[in-house]
C-alpha cells in the first residue's frame, strides 16, 4: 500500500522539511501488486544492423519490485520530487481532458541535468514507478523503456539515424494502447542531441544532424500520444541542442547534496545497518535534523549519536549521493578492526523478519526479539562505525585529490 507523502526534500539553508498537517491533509491510499519473479526481469528491445543484433533499449513492467523503495531513498535539497509528481499528473490530466495543444503548449518532456552521481537516472526510474501506482485507476498497465544511447551511437555511427527511428517505431507500438502508460527514459541524452552547430565539423556531420533531427521529429510525434511521459538526463547540458531543451516542459538541475541532505542520507544508511543488526541500536536513536536544530545542537546523551553523524555530514560536503551510499560498505571493509567484522551473519539474524518501514531520518523501531536474539559480539558500536565512516570519507577526498592532480599534470604535458 502506498500513501500520498510525496515530499522528501530538505531546505538547504534551514534544514527544515515541508510540514504535513494530518488533520487537514487529504489521505489517499493506493493498493497495488508489485511485478515480481520472472515478470520483473527486464526485456530487451533489439535492433538489427549490418547483420548484427544490438540492444536498443530495456523495458521494465511497472510497478516493479526492482524499484520498490527507491523513491523514499532519494534525498534532495529542493522540492524536485514533489514538483515532478505534480507536473506529471497535471500533464496527463490535460491530455485526458483533450486540452488543445494549439492553445496551451506542453510536450510531457522532463529534462534533468547535473554532475554525475547525483541521482538523476534513479529519480526518473523512481518517478515512473511512483506514477504507475498513483495512476493505476487510469491505466491498466505501465512500463518503463530505457533507450540505450551508447549502442545507438557506437560503431554503427553511419546508421545511427536509422537505428533511432527503429527504436522509436517499437516505442510507438507500445503506446498504441491508450490504457497502457509508457515512460520513456533517455539517459545521457547528449549522445543523441548534441548541438547541431558543433557536429557540423565532425567526421560524420550529415549523420549526426540526421540523428538530432530524428529525435526531435519523434518527440513531436509522441506529443500527440496522451499516455507517454518522456524523461531525459544529461551530465553535460551545455552541449544539448537548444531545440531539444526548448521541448522540455521542466528543466531541473540536480546538484550534490548539502550537509543537511547528507545527514539524511547517512541516517538512512545507519538505520538500515541497525535494523539488520550490524550496528548496535541506540537508546535515543538518530534524531530528525529539525529536532536536532531545535535542540540547538547541544551535546547530551540523547543528541550525542546524532551530533556525531551531523559533524560527519558537514565534513562530507562535496561528495555526491552515489559516493555517499557506497561509504558504509567501504568503512566496514577497510576502516574497522577485524573483531567487528563477522564472517557470516548470525543464524538468528537470518531468521529474523521485520516489517519496519522507517524513513531516512527516523530511528528503527525496537522489536522484542532484537535485543536477545542478536549476537552482540557481531554488532559494531555506533560511534565506532561513525569513526570508520569518517576515515572512509577522508580516503575518498584523498583519492579525488590525487585524480585531480593527475588530470592537471596530464593536461600540462
Amino acid at each position: 500500500m502506498s500513501t500520498e507523502d510525496t515530499d522528501c526534500s530538505v531546505d538547504r539553508e534551514s534544514g527544515t522539511q515541508t510540514a504535513v498537517y494530518l488533520e487537514t491533509a487529504p489521505l489517499l491510499c493506493h493498493v497495488y501488486r508489485l511485478v515480481s519473479g520472472d515478470e520483473a526481469d527486464p526485456t530487451h528491445e533489439t535492433l538489427e544492423v549490418s547483420s548484427e543484433v544490438i540492444r536498443g533499449g530495456t523495458r521494465w513492467a511497472l510497478p516493479s519490485s526492482a524499484f520498490d523503495g527507491l523513491w523514499d531513498s532519494l534525498v534532495y535539497d529542493s522540492s524536485v520530487k514533489r514538483d515532478l509528481l505534480k507536473y506529471s499528473e497535471s500533464a496527463l490530466i490535460f491530455s485526458d481532458y483533450e486540452v488543445s495543444q494549439h492553445v496551451i503548449a506542453w510536450n510531457r518532456v522532463i529534462f534533468l541535468h547535473g554532475p554525475p552521481g547525483t541521482g538523476k537516472t534513479s529519480l526518473c526510474r523512481a518517478l515512473a514507478h511512483k506514477l504507475s501506482i498513483r495512476l493505476s485507476h487510469r491505466f491498466t498497465s505501465a512500463a518503463l523503456i530505457e533507450i540505450n544511447t551508447v549502442n545507438l551511437m557506437s560503431k554503427w555511427f553511419s546508421e545511427s539515424a536509422r537505428l533511432v527511428s527503429q527504436m522509436f517505431s517499437s516505442i510507438f507500438e507500445y503506446v498504441e494502447d491508450s490504457n497502457h502508460l509508457v515512460f520513456l527514459l533517455v539517459d545521457e541524452v547528449e549522445s543523441l542531441t548534441s548541438v547541431r552547430k558543433s557536429v557540423a565539423s565532425a567526421c560524420e556531420p550529415s549523420d549526426a544532424l540526421r540523428v538530432v533531427n530524428a529525435v526531435l521529429t519523434h518527440l513531436d510525434q509522441l506529443k500527440h500520444c496522451p499516455n507517454v511521459l518522456v524523461m531525459a538526463t544529461s551530465n553535460v547540458s551545455g552541449i544539448v541542442d537548444p531545440a531539444f531543451l526548448d521541448r522540455a516542459d521542466i528543466r531541473a538541475y540536480i546538484g550534490p547534496p548539502s550537509a543537511v541532505a547528507i545527514y539524511s542520507i547517512y541516517a538512512s544508511c545507519l538505520n538500515e545497518l541497525i535494523r539488520v543488526g550490524l550496528i548496535e541500536r541506540q537508546k535515543s536513536g538518530l534524531l530528525n535534523y529539525r529536532v536536532l536544530s531545535a535542540l540547538q545542537f547541544v551535546e547530551s546523551s540523547v543528541t550525542a549519536p546524532s551530533l556525531a553523524v551531523w559533524r560527519l555530514a558537514q565534513r562530507s560536503v562535496g561528495l555526491n549521493g552515489r559516493a555517499l551510499r557506497k561509504l558504509p560498505l567501504l568503512a566496514h571493509a577497510f576502516h574497522m578492526d577485524s573483531k567487528y567484522r563477522p564472517i557470516q551473519a548470525p543464524l538468528q539474524a537470518k531468521q529474523r523478519v521485520t516489517n519496519n518501514d522507517d524513513s531516512e531520518n527516523v530511528s528503527p523501531q525496537r522489536t522484542s526479539a532484537s535485543g536477545s536474539e542478536r549476537n552482540s559480539s557481531s554488532a559494531v558500536p555506533f560511534l565506532v562505525f561513525v569513526e570508520a565512516l569518517q576515515r572512509a570519507v577522508n580516503r575518498r577526498f584523498s583519492d579525488q585529490q590525487l585524480i585531480t592532480e593527475y588530470m592537471g599534470d596530464s593536461k600540462s604535458v
